[in-house]
């Protein structure tokens, strides 16, 4: 998330931009959590629910990702070779790693994930601190969370046996 998507000036405390699309964008997809939660503990298959969470957050996430990349003039010159060549290589590694090992593509996935929203917990806490509209004494300082700093718990387990694996 780029910091510009963000306007400074009119909004009010405590909102970022302003309260539909802070309680849309940062509180909103927070809840589809707890809904797939609801869908595990109900017996729905994880087929069924990779499809749904794929089409319904990661499909739109990754096309609004890559088509704000590909469409930043200044990201596209400054990274040109790179990105091109991440196109290519990262489908590539996905498709071999789901036919080599199932099992280590999803730990290395959920490891990426984590660190991945880490990072945009952190910079919504700057986000925050630079717009003024954090309290005084508030812990929205990303540095003073341990999160930041250490590996999330996904990392910490090694691979789960098979037998706790349910289709």
């Amino acid at each position: 998330m780029d910091s510009a998507l963000l306007p400074v000036g009119k909004a009010t405390a405590p909102w970022l931009r302003d309260r539909r699309w802070d309680l849309t964008w940062l509180v909103g997809s927070a809840v589809i959590v707890p809904i797939v939660m609801v869908f595990v503990w109900a017996g729905v298959s994880n087929a069924l629910l990779n499809l749904t969470v794929t089409t319904i957050v990661g499909g739109p996430h990754l096309f609004a990702t890559y088509t704000a990349t590909y469409l930043d003039p200044r990201f596209r010159r400054s990274h040109g070779g790179s990105l091109a060549l991440i196109t290519i290589l990262i489908p590539a590694a996905v498709v071999c790693m789901t036919l080599a090992d199932f099992q280590i593509l999803m730990s290395l996935f959920i490891f990426a994930a984590s660190i991945h929203v880490l990072q945009q917990n952190a910079f919504i806490a700057d986000a925050r601190n630079r717009s003024g509209r954090a309290r005084a004494g508030s812990t929205t300082d990303s540095s003073a969370s341990p999160s930041i700093r250490s590996p999330p718990p996904s990392s910490w387990r090694g691979r789960s046996s098979s037998a706790t694996r349910r289709s």
